[in-house]
């Protein structure tokens, strides 16, 4: 039985060429059952069913461990690719100017 708990869960496919499926879920049972359920033939959503021949997860317990259980399986499993899964963004820099009589803050985004 799989737990209700946040998860990073990895789905492996049958044929050894197709990249596996590497997802993140706030209630794992719930997200496998939709996932590799019955086919729904009305439905657009997702099913991995065919696909799925091994899953793997890892149960977390924060917001923070899952962005980090996340961040190391995409850079093992997908080294080229793994920033794009991240959807890493660059930080906001905040320019102070403190010359005026009242100083003032201006931001600009760097562009990656």
């Amino acid at each position: 039985m799989l737990p209700e708990r946040p998860a990073v869960c990895l789905i492996e496919a049958h044929e050894e060429t197709a990249e596996p499926h590497l997802i993140r879920t706030a209630n794992l049972r719930r997200r496998l059952q939709r996932l590799l359920g019955p086919i729904d033939p009305t439905s657009k959503r997702l099913n991995l069913r065919e696909f799925a021949r091994l899953v793997r997860y890892r149960v977390t317990n924060s917001a923070f461990e899952q962005s980090l259980t996340y961040y190391q399986i995409a850079k093992q499993r997908f080294p080229k690719r793994y920033r794009d899964l991240m959807r890493l963004r660059p930080s906001p820099v905040l320019k102070i100017n403190l010359k005026n009589a009242y100083p003032g803050v201006t931001s600009r985004g760097i562009s990656p």
